[in-house]
């Protein structure tokens, strides 16, 4: 009596070879989206970040001052005496000490308008880099206390 034949199943090498080739193509196509996906995260990001600088220039802006010809409390801005300005900031959103170590330089234009002496308009705009702004942003700011 001859003992019985054992069937073991598995996968052929041409089975694995298909499996192998399939997943290194997915793999491929992901690995091609990461730099899509990192240089969009960082220009969110930046984005972010110079929203949040704009939000606080108007805030300040606002802060009502004894004199509408002071400077703004929180960052200098002398809108009573000068028509326009620029104010640095660091990859945190601080004020940077120079323009060399900036990330977003912030720019203002003082526009006066005909409704009356104390009203006028401020122009913001936050661009990055600081030196060479490839992306930007821009808001319009109403103040009625000016001189």
């Amino acid at each position: 009596m001859t003992p019985p034949v054992k069937l073991s199943r598995a996968f052929s090498l041409v089975e694995v070879a298909m499996a192998v080739g399939i997943v290194a193509f997915g793999l491929i196509a992901i690995f091609g989206l990461l730099p899509t996906s990192l240089t969009t995260t960082r220009t969110i990001s930046s984005e972010g970040m110079a929203t949040d600088i704009l939000t606080a220039l108007a805030e300040d802006l606002q802060v009502e001052r004894e004199a509408p010809a002071d400077a703004t409390p929180l960052y200098g801005l002398a809108v009573g005496t000068d028509t326009n300005g620029s104010v640095f900031f660091n990859q945190a959103g601080l004020p940077a000490a120079s323009p060399s170590e900036a990330a977003y330089k912030a720019d203002w234009r003082r526009w006066t308008t005909n409704h009356g002496a104390s009203a006028c308009i401020i122009h913001l705009s936050v661009g990055w880099p600081a030196t060479n702004a490839q992306g930007q942003i821009e808001a319009l700011v109403p103040l009625s206390h000016h001189p």
